[in-house]
């Protein structure tokens, strides 16, 4: 995939995240699913979880993760 197409990607995902309406415990739920799904530790202090900035960034990271699980699963098709 190409960076272009990720970024477009990556976009599109967030403005759909942005129109989600979850309170900071159910993201921050979530992502605690999402890391120990991926087998990594949840190790964010919480105050940096509640800024929005950091949840953006984790969501991204999420979100990423997942495109790049869906491009070997494609290629391993």
């Amino acid at each position: 995939m190409s960076k272009n197409k990720k970024i477009t990607t990556l976009t599109r995902m967030i403005k759909k995240i942005d129109k989600i309406d979850l309170s900071c415990e159910e993201i921050r739920a979530k992502i605690a699913t999402l890391r120990e799904t991926l087998g990594e530790p949840d190790e964010v202090c919480p105050d940096e979880i509640a800024s929005e900035k950091a949840l953006k960034g984790f969501i991204e990271e999420m979100v990423l993760v997942n495109i790049a699980e869906q491009s070997k699963n494609k290629g391993e098709a």
